[in-house]
């Protein structure tokens, strides 16, 4: 997890970011390393969630 600007409104919130990748999972910029600033926000980015749902979903269909 990382802080970044939201991609709707550029408010801080939290994106997800897979191991050893590096990007999130909406393509956002983030903010340092993880947890950096981490009382910035408790928010969580809509689009990284959805993509993480998305990929859960498709882990359970197999």
């Amino acid at each position: 997890m990382h802080i970044g600007p939201g991609t709707t409104d550029g408010e801080l919130v939290w994106h997800l970011v897979p191991p050893h990748d590096g990007r999130t999972l909406c393509g956002a910029q983030v903010i340092g390393s993880p947890g950096a600033a981490a009382d910035s926000t408790d928010r969580h980015c809509a689009p990284c969630m959805v993509r993480f749902q998305q990929a859960m979903d498709a882990e359970t269909a197999r």
